[in-house]
């Protein structure tokens, strides 16, 4: 394999890996109940398309487009596809039980979280507290049941009877009747209900830096994104010209060859027509001398040997 070849093949290699380590993010869609929601592959499809939603789990298959046509494996008239390049996915007066994870082709999509309509929408910067207070009033002790939903997906966060709260970042105040989140983290976004009654929709919002330091931040993770690929790459290329040039000293290197002349005696070259006629001196070309090894034979050179 030639050293083009060589180094052709370990690039494809390389790019293979960084672009296998690369994944598109799962965008995050919130939407009021009884809207339109559209989403759609996140690239340019042709061949055939199958929208699917995971829910607690549980994944099904919703529709299947194929050119013109169109198969749908939920009888639910509200679900139909657009004819545009990244055969969306539409919903018509889209309903709360329709929150989940979309896939394209198995691809997770979009997540999907369905509000009712009028829900209140706060939002909150992570590390920093928030309260949340259940809509209907209770009296005594009681500790309400505090859920959260996102993607179709209800988690408790707070249990009736909880006996390590003290251990946790959700608190509630039987004197308040409040539930307080402490240090807010990004997994805590999501529509909240209290008792199973809708209470809030949380955002939660990342640390504004200055712009100096997102620049320095972005810095930091390109320099190296760029460098160490191209070194990797240059390392590889010194590697495989090194071990080629090694195997063509290995294989034999040049041979010289030196003009060898060789003066012969008694050889009757010449003769006169009379006896003791002057004899000349001849050359006569020595043909087919095999070159000495580690010789060089130098272009339009001839072997001579002299004859007397």
């Amino acid at each position: 394999m030639s050293v083009g070849m060589r180094v052709n093949t370990y690039s494809r290699l390389l790019l293979f890996v960084l672009g296998s380590s690369v994944s598109a993010a799962i965008k995050h869609e919130i939407i009021e109940e009884k809207k339109l929601a559209t989403l759609r592959c996140p690239h340019a499809v042709e061949d055939k398309v199958t929208w699917s939603r995971e829910t607690n789990g549980t994944r099904v298959d919703i529709l299947t487009v194929d050119g013109d046509r169109e198969e749908k494996h939920i009888k639910n008239g509200r679900f139909s596809s657009v004819a545009d390049p990244f055969k969306s996915l539409h919903i018509s007066s889209v309903t709360i039980s329709e929150s989940g994870r979309y896939f394209c082709n198995d691809e997770a999509v979009v997540e999907l979280t369905v509000i009712p309509s009028g829900t209140t929408r706060r939002s909150a910067e992570a590390k920093t507290s928030i309260d949340l207070k259940c809509l209907s009033e209770f009296t005594g002790s009681r500790v309400p049941k505090w859920t959260r939903q996102k993607s179709g997906t209800n988690i408790t966060v707070y249990p009736q009877n909880n006996e390590v709260q003290h251990m946790t970042r959700f608190l509630y105040s039987t004197k308040e009747k409040m539930l307080t989140i402490t240090q807010v983290q990004r997994d805590d976004a999501g529509l909240y209900y209290c008792d199973g009654k809708p209470v809030l929709y949380l955002d939660v919002m990342e640390d504004e830096q200055p712009d100096a330091d997102r620049s320095e931040g972005r810095a930091a993770v390109l320099v190296p994104a760029v460098l160490l690929p191209l070194l990797l790459i240059m390392v590889i290329i010194i590697f495989v010209t090194w071990r080629c040039s090694i195997r063509r000293r290995g294989g034999g290197g040049e041979q010289t060859v030196e003009v060898v002349y060789a003066e012969t005696s008694n050889i009757p070259a010449f003769e006169s027509a009379q006896d003791g006629s002057n004899q000349e001196v001849m050359y006569s070309v020595i043909q087919d001398l095999p070159p000495p090894r580690n010789m060089i034979l130098q272009p339009n050179e001839t072997v001579y040997s002299q004859v007397s």
